[in-house]
């Protein structure tokens, strides 16, 4: 019944912070390209609404959670709970649960609808593991060679594979580019990273600050996992290195912190 109950108001809270997110982004998307066509207009904005839920998918996780708990302590249901013998470790189930639903969701949108808005992204030039490509004239320069220049036909699916963290999950291959392998290994990271940032947020309410704990922790981790999937792509670290920051969420969530805590009744 209390796992029900709470799984109910998590979900409202999740989708509150998604709105949110996505509000904030629409209106900072709309401002910047003020004179684009409808058209263009309504394509970036759906473009960017989709990065923001797929790449800030853990922290709004995090924040979603922490705005449930924090609500139910300031009404006095979790120390209700408390006394009644239902303590955080009873509540743990719900709260992972919603993060993992959040976390598959963000990968399906990743994977089937995120590309086909990102189909417009392709430059004049397009990097591939042969060499530089330019769509107009179809030459392909190869760079790492002798700069050879041949006429070359790329697919589609080829050229989804040239940016991997806009491909769907179908075009992404193993043997192809390092930035593909780090991909790979990346989206199902950012699936437990949800689940990660969930039970942050089920720590933080214990927090002095909860909220400028967990956008703290959120904004470190994420930029540390965007640094680490660059250099993984460009071989200066290892692929399962630079593929898996997203999961170094689960040290700090596990990391004991108690000079931010403060008391509360049992």
């Amino acid at each position: 019944m209390i796992t029900r109950i709470l799984g109910r108001s998590l979900l409202v809270s999740h989708a509150m912070v998604v709105v949110l997110a996505i509000g904030l982004v629409l209106v900072t998307v709309s401002v910047e390209r003020s004179g684009v066509p409808r058209a263009g207009l309504v394509r970036a904005l759906v473009l960017h609404a989709l990065l923001a839920v797929v790449w800030l998918g853990p922290l709004l996780c995090g924040l979603a959670t922490t705005l449930t708990l924090t609500r139910m302590e300031h009404r006095g249901e979790l120390t209700a709970l408390a006394c009644v013998g239902i303590g955080p470790s009873k509540l743990r189930l719900a709260v992972l649960c919603a993060g993992a639903l959040m976390g598959v969701c963000a990968f399906a949108l990743s994977a089937v609808v995120l590309p086909a808005f990102a189909v417009d992204l392709s430059h004049a030039w397009v990097w591939t593991g042969d060499g530089v490509w330019h769509a107009e004239s179809q030459i392909l320069v190869d760079l790492q060679g002798d700069g050879r220049v041949s006429s070359t036909l790329l697919s589609a699916a080829d050229i989804q594979r040239a940016e991997p963290r806009l491909a769907p999950w179908s075009a992404l291959r193993w043997s192809g580019s390092l930035g593909e392998q780090v991909e790979m290994l990346a989206r199902p990271a950012r699936v437990l990273a949800c689940i990660g940032f969930s039970a942050l947020g089920l720590r933080a309410v214990n927090w002095r600050r909860p909220w400028v704990g967990v956008v703290g922790v959120g904004v470190v981790l994420l930029t540390i996992e965007l640094l680490g999937w660059a250099m993984g792509a460009q071989g200066q670290i290892p692929v399962y290195v630079g593929g898996t920051l997203a999961l170094w969420v689960w040290v700090m969530a596990a990391w004991p912190q108690p000079s931010m805590r403060r008391s509360r009744p049992v």
